[in-house]
């Protein structure tokens, strides 16, 4: 292998030049990476069972997986974590198979191409309804005959639909594998998918753009206003323990009448200071560590916000130049709009304002000559 491209990129490796069994759990992905395989094998199976516990489980076994590859110093130079990630292309697939089962976290107003109708026709789930599901993945077309979309809609009620926190383990780890694996082993993948399943791969960004959105304002007001309604109740709790028929003043009683006074007024009195209890310094240290915690875990959740949605911006601009390249896949650039129209609408953090117009500008350029 001669050049610098062809070394970091893990499909042009392939014997044979068979791409496609490499990015799918082929028999022969199977038996070159067992480890992986029968990793992400129960993975795929585990989201074909009826049970929210399993889903959670597997999910989080391929989550702590990619998390060690993060800690582990061998993998600190770029090319070998991009071929180490080139080695979960088939999680690519797997989550394309797991959109009708994904969480959306869309509100009614900006919803694109999801349903907020379950199957039960109650419109307060945030799950993709199959029949949008299906016309999305374009099955509408080749199942045309009454038996078997019902054989399709009965193979998806048997799935249970992820919670949120499932969703976001599992787009976290979609995620992973788009910002460490090589630019030209990525548009390789697109290339072999086809439009449906492109379409759907855009799909699945879209709920990353609203799973990822930039929350820690939000949650500065909130923790401001629970704090603010602490301050009262402690404020309501020093007002009943000072007043009457309180601690105090019952001690204060018992105290007196063990120990009447002298009648001279020279007798002990008891008198109870409050700011010498260790009650007052613990609420204050308490006060102190659950304010930097707020203020870390917003912090935490600002870069991980912006982390995730440039890398969902990266994924997009490498989706427009394969579909620009292939005629019968230019309609897809509609969608690529509409992703990038809702991130644009999500709450993101300057620097990825900047690189959202940025590539917008180019899209809206690129568009006009097509």
């Amino acid at each position: 292998i001669g050049s610098t491209t062809s070394q970091s990129s893990f499909i042009s490796t392939v014997v044979g030049g068979n791409r496609s069994a490499f990015t799918t759990l082929s028999n022969a992905f199977r038996q070159q990476h067992f480890l992986i395989g029968l990793v992400l094998s129960d993975l795929a199976t585990a989201l074909e069972i009826n049970n929210s516990s399993i889903n959670a489980r597997a999910v989080n076994t391929v989550r702590n997986l990619l998390s060690s590859h993060d800690t582990d110093d061998r993998y600190l130079e770029p090319e070998i974590r991009a071929r180490v990630a080139a080695l979960y292309l088939p999680l690519i697939n797997i989550v394309i198979d797991a959109l009708p089962q994904l969480h959306t976290f869309a509100s009614p107003k900006n919803r694109y191409l999801i349903s907020s109708l379950n199957d039960d026709g109650d419109g307060g789930s945030s799950h993709i309804h199959q029949n949008v599901a299906l016309a999305i993945a374009g099955s509408s077309v080749y199942a045309n005959k009454e038996s078997d979309y019902d054989v399709i809609q009965g193979q998806q009620s048997r799935k249970c639909p992820l919670s949120s926190t499932t969703t976001r383990n599992l787009l976290m780890c979609l995620l992973w594998i788009l910002r460490n694996v090589d630019d030209v082993t990525f548009r390789h993948t697109l290339s072999d998918l086809p439009h449906n399943r492109l379409h759907q791969l855009l799909d699945v960004l879209y709920i990353a753009v609203s799973c990822f959105e930039y929350k820690g304002k939000k949650i500065s007001h909130r923790s401001g206003s629970s704090n603010a309604r602490n301050k009262a109740d402690m404020k309501r709790l020093e007002e009943f323990i000072m007043g009457q028929h309180s601690a105090r003043s019952e001690m204060m009683l018992r105290r007196r009448e063990r120990n009447p006074p002298s009648p001279s007024g020279t007798g002990e009195r008891l008198r109870w200071r409050k700011e010498t209890f260790h009650w007052r310094n613990h609420h204050q240290d308490t006060e102190h560590s659950v304010h930097s915690e707020i203020d870390q875990d917003s912090q935490v959740e600002g870069h991980l916000a912006a982390e995730a949605n440039m890398v969902i911006l990266d994924s997009l601009e490498n989706v427009v130049q394969v579909v620009t390249n292939a005629d019968h896949l230019q309609g897809l650039l509609t969608v690529v709009f509409g992703v990038l129209l809702h991130a644009l609408a999500s709450n993101q953090s300057t620097i990825t304002l900047t690189n959202m117009f940025n590539t917008q500008r180019a899209l809206v350029a690129k568009a006009s000559i097509i």
